[in-house]
């Protein structure tokens, strides 16, 4: 991250904490619902409603810049299969703000000449062919190793993520091995269900003994000084998984949020089914972003959200790992 972005985060959570001001520093943007596979715990590509038009995102950016947001990160569906995604990484990188996108990597090779001003690229892979084709599709696999290629033959910072499911618990040091060949960071997190996931999704949440048992090797490889992009507090709050039981504040709707294809703003996308509709196309982003309330809280099971939720409470080894990921 730009130094000029981390003075001005760190302003901003400074006078949250102070004042009690709100402030977009970070923002999920998905930038469409289609999406060129079907993952087994995914049904947005499902999704059948209005999306936001090149110029709504563009003001979009526009109005998140001027407000001090610091950080987009797009995804989808597949943001690759949108015709005008460098136009939008273009855009968001001239206002200054970190842009990163995550894909299943299937158009990145086709479309490496337009992600040049990326600051992360993130690929989703589960694993070895055998357990991510599971999830996600025959050939998928292939895919996203070929697209950590083209993102690395590009100068892009790669990062990848990984679903944990009944049928992955085992690929953590396929994982960081390939991270170590490819000069990577690995994330990982729980599948979870949520508004848009899959029908399947539940079938694929593993035995929690086994679950935790790959957490506690995560945390394990971490101390060992891995390439994992966990922190080592957010580990241990999804040692607890499924439950809620980890006392920290939530920062959702304060400091970042949520926004659909459509324009919904949400706190975060846990929270998506929670919260009433709140669509800045109706009244501006500024608006939405004000009127923004969180319903009961199901738990951090996300890898963005969680970390967040930590280094915006000024948790110190978060703070740290975050260091160490943007110096």
């Amino acid at each position: 991250m730009r130094l000029r972005n981390k003075v001005r985060a760190g302003w901003a959570i400074f006078k949250s904490h102070i004042f009690g001001t709100k402030t977009p520093v970070s923002v999920v943007l998905m930038s469409n619902d289609s999406c060129n596979l079907k993952c087994k715990y995914c049904a947005i590509w499902k999704t059948k409603r209005r999306q936001m038009t090149t110029k709504e995102l563009l003001d979009l950016v526009d109005e998140l810049a001027d407000m001090g947001c610091v950080r987009i990160s797009i995804f989808g569906g597949e943001p690759l299969v949108r015709d005008d995604i460098g136009q939008i990484v273009d855009h968001i990188h001239k206002r200054g703000i970190n842009v990163g996108l995550g894909s299943n990597g299937i158009l990145v090779p086709r479309k490496i000449d337009q992600l040049k001003t990326l600051d992360h690229l993130h690929i989703s892979l589960d694993g070895p062919e055998e357990y991510h084709d599971i999830q996600r599709g025959k050939g998928s696999h292939a895919a996203a190793i070929r697209a950590i290629k083209a993102g690395k033959e590009a100068g892009l910072i790669v990062w990848t993520m990984t679903v944990l499911t009944r049928h992955n618990l085992h690929v953590v040091d396929y994982m960081l091995d390939l991270a170590e060949e490819h000069d990577m960071i690995a994330y990982f997190h729980p599948v979870s269900p949520r508004a848009d996931s899959g029908p399947y999704v539940k079938d694929l949440v593993p035995p929690l003994e086994a679950y935790r048992a790959t957490i506690d090797l995560i945390l394990k490889r971490k101390a060992e000084g891995r390439r994992v992009g966990n922190s080592t507090t957010a580990l241990n709050y999804f040692l607890h998984f499924p439950q809620q039981t980890m006392d920290f504040r939530c920062w959702a709707g304060k400091l970042f949020c949520h926004i659909d294809a459509n324009g919904d703003v949400f706190g975060c996308l846990e929270n998506k089914d929670k919260s009433p509709p709140n669509n800045l196309l109706d009244k501006g982003f500024r608006k939405a972003w004000d009127e923004i309330t969180m319903g009961p809280c199901p738990g951090c099971w996300s890898y963005s959200t969680s970390d967040f939720n930590f280094l915006f409470s000024l948790e110190p080894h978060v703070i740290w790992n975050t260091i160490k990921l943007t110096r």
